[in-house]
């Protein structure tokens, strides 16, 4: 092990320790965690490394976090960072690979949304990108009436929105700071990328949520907690 592989290893289980004791440093030793790209290095190569601690990070988030990239990728980084739930994509030709626990989702392209519908194993949701005006949620309902179906909604606008409501969608993704009052799903997701994006400082709201890419899901997971300590 080296010395910054050390470092890292004290700073998780200092920032453990203090999470344990209800200690209000932990905030500072997680920006420590965010703040360093070698310790994030760290933490992604090494799962074992922080699987304490984003365990009990999730119990600090004061929002969910989800992660939104490639199956192997995403299913990973929820297993290994406690993330709340994984929207994966499958490149050409590549298999479906089994849930990892709940809130696994996977994105396809509207065009083919009924067709993956209706072949999609147990434990798997949709959620649907691309042109949602020249879809059918009635059809898409009807095609699979229990299985879980979501949007991504690049660009609303009040037609658009107004439009998905019958769909009755169990979450809907939409851009970082959107209005609750403007999403009509169940629950709905904040698309984020830079650290930041989300204003933290308002009650939390129980339907909500965010997600990120895999790229920044650690330090997303890490600086949410954080953040609720700073608040």
């Amino acid at each position: 092990m080296t010395l910054a592989e050390a470092d890292v290893a004290d700073t998780v289980l200092r920032a453990l320790a203090a999470i344990a004791d209800d200690a209000p440093d932990y905030g500072v030793l997680l920006a420590r965690l965010v703040d360093s790209p070698p310790a994030l290095r760290a933490l992604a190569a090494d799962p074992e490394l922080g699987r304490a601690l984003f365990v009990e990070l999730r119990k600090l988030r004061p929002l969910s976090l989800w992660v939104r990239d490639q199956a192997g990728r995403a299913l990973a980084l929820k297993r290994a960072a406690s993330l709340d739930g994984a929207i994966c994509r499958l490149a050409a030709g590549e298999q479906l690979p089994p849930p990892e626990g709940r809130e696994c989702w996977l994105e396809v392209d509207a065009s083919n949304a009924e067709t993956t519908l209706r072949a999609l194993p147990s434990g798997w949701g949709v959620i649907v990108t691309g042109d949602l005006q020249a879809l059918s949620f009635a059809a898409l309902r009807k095609a699979a009436p229990l299985r879980a179906l979501g949007a991504v909604l690049e660009a609303p606008t009040p037609l658009l929105l107004e439009a998905l409501r019958p769909a009755r969608l169990d979450v809907l993704v939409v851009r970082a700071g959107s209005a609750p009052a403007q999403a009509p799903a169940a629950r709905w997701l904040w698309s984020v990328r830079e650290l930041g994006e989300l204003q933290l400082g308002a009650p939390p709201i129980a339907s909500a949520g965010a997600v990120c890419d895999g790229k920044n899901a650690l330090a997303w997971a890490l600086s949410l907690a954080s953040s609720r300590r700073r608040a």
